[in-house]
């Protein structure tokens, strides 16, 4: 028995077994690789160490611990929000019910992102001007902003000014808390959309909501913000509009980059198209346009 405790003792490689079987339970696929996510956490340990250390019993006050976010866990609680941060393109961005996981598809942004900056060049041939719409944690903002910038892992010719928008308050704190605590240079400003977003932008990028509330969709997304996640018009409503106001704020030949469904991406296209927006490359769920010129 562990100490001062009524709990009985168990080792590593027994919790690790008794937690994968808990959550396979609850119908979470990736039970084995989550419940090793908590034992890294609360052990301060990486995986390799702890597979090599399965006969270590565990301290009381770990076990707790450990028990505790099994339990949170086993009811469909994103493990993002129980651990509070979420790994997005090898970085770690704080995270919380405020704004929308990050999920690895949205990486998709990021790649399309260098693309464009490294075979076109700013309207101002001095410097990129880009926005992030629908900013939340500010991962996609921060991600360019670190890339293109302090790390300058993109080597480009120019530099790029970044702003973030989003509609929510909340969201905005956190984001710039991400900006901080990774030394990006991001301009974040409260905006519905593109409402308050300066002219003359040379790319615009969003991952808006564009869930149906009718889809079939994980347990999980139960805890994330609905503002986040949910949009009328199956799921079109946001992305829209959106295609309606960035001629507005574009410059001619500027791009607009989306993540979308890809079952959407056919009414996407057809849609842009009636507002100058030409499809120019589409991978996974992403879409990057281009602005036409007025003749």
């Amino acid at each position: 028995m562990n100490a001062n405790s009524s709990l009985p003792a168990l080792t590593i490689d027994d919790w690790l077994r008794q937690a994968t079987t808990r959550l396979n339970s609850a119908d979470i696929p990736s039970a084995r690789l989550d419940s090793l996510i908590m034992l890294e956490t609360i052990l301060g340990h990486e995986r390799s160490w702890l597979l090599a250390h399965g006969e270590q019993e565990l301290k009381a006050r770990q076990l707790g611990r450990l028990n505790t976010l099994l339990n949170n866990r086993a009811q469909r609680q994103p493990l993002a929000y129980l651990l509070g941060h979420k790994m997005f393109y090898g970085r770690d961005f704080v995270v919380n019910a405020n704004v929308l996981i990050p999920r690895p598809e949205t990486e998709t942004l990021i790649e399309l992102t260098k693309e464009v900056l490294h075979h076109s060049s700013p309207a101002s041939k001095k410097a990129w001007k880009l926005m992030d719409v629908g900013a939340g944690s500010g991962c996609i903002a921060i991600t360019i902003a670190l890339q293109a910038g302090a790390a300058r892992e993109w080597r480009l010719d120019e530099p790029v000014e970044i702003i973030g928008g989003d509609i929510s308050a909340d969201a905005l704190a956190t984001a710039r808390l991400n900006a901080r605590r990774l030394g990006a240079a991001v301009r974040f400003i409260q905006s519905d959309l593109l409402e308050r977003a300066p002219q003359q932008l040379d790319i615009i990028i969003a991952n808006l909501p564009y869930v149906d509330p009718d889809w079939e969709r994980s347990p999980e997304t139960a805890y994330e913000p609905t503002i986040a996640l949910f949009a009328d018009r199956n799921g079109l409503a946001l992305i829209e509009q959106l295609l309606s106001q960035a001629p507005h704020h574009l410059v001619a030949n500027g791009y607009l980059l989306l993540e979308a469904d890809p079952m959407q991406h056919p009414a996407i296209i057809t849609a842009a198209k009636q507002h100058g927006l030409l499809l120019r490359d589409q991978q996974d769920y992403c879409l990057v346009f281009r602005l036409q010129p007025v003749a």
